[in-house]
């Protein structure tokens, strides 16, 4: 992962996932109590999002932020689904404000958009929320968290492929200290 000549920030599939699941681990490492305990994903959030920081530290020197909860479009206004409502995205790495460039340029470095549902399936509303946030801000990853549990979190992936958006599975087993990947994709 790097800044190319451009100012794009770069980062492959198998590097995004390698994060993640990195952040993941220490996340049932250190605060599995959280997941045992049946804390509000707001709480997961904030930790995954701590950990996510650190690994990203070369980004947020060249940027980009990690930010959770994140409700802005451009500098000013507030983010709206394409039905009108307002909309908070779980855990963000971005460019605050790229929005505000014109032409090719707009949404700049919108690097991931990540949702997490504790309880949930993968066909859920984040899943949609997701690939609209991929079409309209151009981020180049999708990350949708579900079914997280101390032992196992699943985890779908969606990549910008030309014009389409494309998914992968994963399922990181925390006994067996494994990343699986799923047949879907």
């Amino acid at each position: 992962m790097k800044f190319n000549k451009t100012g794009n920030f770069c980062i492959g599939e198998e590097e995004i996932i390698e994060v993640f699941s990195y952040a993941l681990k220490r996340l049932v490492i250190e605060d599995g109590n959280l997941l045992k305990s049946g804390a509000h994903e707001h709480s997961l959030q904030f930790r995954l999002a701590s950990y996510l920081r650190e690994v990203f530290s070369i980004a947020e020197y060249g940027g980009l932020r990690i930010d959770i909860e994140y409700n802005r479009e451009g500098e000013n206004d507030i983010k709206r689904r394409s039905s009108g409502s307002p909309f908070y995205q779980d855990i963000i790495l971005h460019e605050r404000g790229s929005s505000k460039y014109n032409g090719n340029k707009k949404h700049k470095n919108n690097i991931f958009s990540c949702e997490i549902k504790i309880n949930s399936e993968n066909n859920n509303d984040d899943a949609e929320r997701i690939r609209e946030q991929m079409e309209n801000r151009r981020y180049q990853y999708g990350i949708n968290l579900f079914k997280l549990t101390d032992k196992r979190i699943s985890l779908s992936l969606y990549t910008h492929h030309d014009r389409n958006i494309d998914e992968k599975s994963y399922s990181f087993d925390f006994e067996k200290q494994r990343l699986e990947i799923k047949a879907n994709g």
